[in-house]
């Protein structure tokens, strides 16, 4: 959200410049055009198929121009976007892409960031969304308000996110509506674009405890491993759904039926019971929905593998030609 917003203003600084480069220092111009690029191809690596961005931080719908709307103005001045050097990988932005035929993984792999100044960063340290062809299926929560009280406290916690809660303690210390003291160690530890990556996290109440992930798109399924190293602390997972999905949950998986008829399989860790919950997700600012949420709860875990795969795909039967 905040990036469009700079983005926007960068692009209207390079179109004005444009319009009169006489009464522009030199070299603003060339300067404005390499940042927007670089910010249009930043950009698209955390921007979902359905065109809109992944809610990670302090980040709404309906706030900034959409993807496609700063894309274009981009066109209009000639400036394309440039993607990083290794494609979908922000390394100091802290957040990794995965695309690998119907599955779209937009993760945060750094600690909060900007981290001179934190205050509207979450604790989503390895937490992902996840899209299932254009429609999302593991959401992050957004953010309803900047107020201090319950919502700001929900929006900003680690459970709130697709990632483990150690020791039922936040992975940094959170104060007041955008103060952050204690921090977590976050560590992109291995990237393989498009393909793989692994990170951990080290909470800053609980540094002799790491969790471990790895993500890896394989033929046919996505998988994610995680593992807990050091001293044994109770763990919570949750894994946050989307509004409106209804996950059904049988013996060592959950079934959900998307949108297009497509059945998503997920297989969960043998070592884990998962329950139903209901969480809160924040789209806009001031706007709050319901949504289910995946949680299981462990005094001790050593490892967990999820495995995400399309099951079928039920068609609606065609129609005959010339009927109503």
């Amino acid at each position: 959200m905040y990036h469009s917003i700079l983005l926007e203003s960068i692009l209207d600084l390079a179109n004005v410049t444009a319009a009169a480069p006489s009464r522009a220092p030199s070299g603003l111009l060339e300067s404005l055009r390499e940042t927007a690029g670089r910010m249009l191809g930043a950009l698209a690596v955390w921007t979902h198929p359905d065109g809109e961005v992944a809610l990670f931080g302090d980040c709404a719908f309906g706030v900034a121009h959409g993807p496609a709307a700063l894309t274009r103005y981009g066109a209009a001045l000639g400036i394309a976007p440039r993607g990083p050097k290794r494609p979908g990988i922000l390394e100091h932005a802290g957040f990794v892409r995965i695309s690998s035929g119907p599955f779209t993984v937009i993760a945060s792999v750094a600690g909060p960031m900007p981290s001179y100044q934190p205050g509207h960063a979450h604790c989503d340290a390895l937490a992902f969304e996840l899209s299932v062809g254009k429609e999302r299926v593991v959401t992050d929560t957004g953010v309803a308000e900047y107020l201090p009280g319950a919502l700001r406290d929900v929006s900003r916690a680690t459970r709130s996110h697709a990632t483990v809660e150690v020791n039922g303690a936040d992975q940094a210390e959170l104060w007041a509506a955008h103060r952050i003291g204690g921090r977590p160690r976050v560590v992109l530890v291995s990237a393989e674009p498009g393909r793989r990556f692994e990170a951990t996290c080290v909470s800053w109440s609980t540094p002799d405890t790491l969790h471990r992930r790895v993500v890896e798109a394989k033929p046919g399924f996505l998988e994610i491993r995680d593992t807990i190293e050091g001293k044994s602390r109770p763990v919570r997972f949750s894994l946050p759904l989307a509004p409106g999905l209804e996950p059904r949950i049988e013996k060592r998986c959950v079934r959900l039926r998307l949108r297009d008829g497509t059945w998503l399989r997920i297989d969960l860790p043998e070592s884990l019971h998962f329950t139903l919950e209901r969480g809160l997700y924040f789209p806009e600012f001031g706007r709050t929905l319901e949504r289910p949420v995946l949680v299981s709860r462990a005094e001790r875990l050593e490892r967990a593998l999820f495995r995400f795969s399309v099951a079928e795909v039920l068609r609606m039967p065609e129609r005959p030609r010339g009927g109503l």
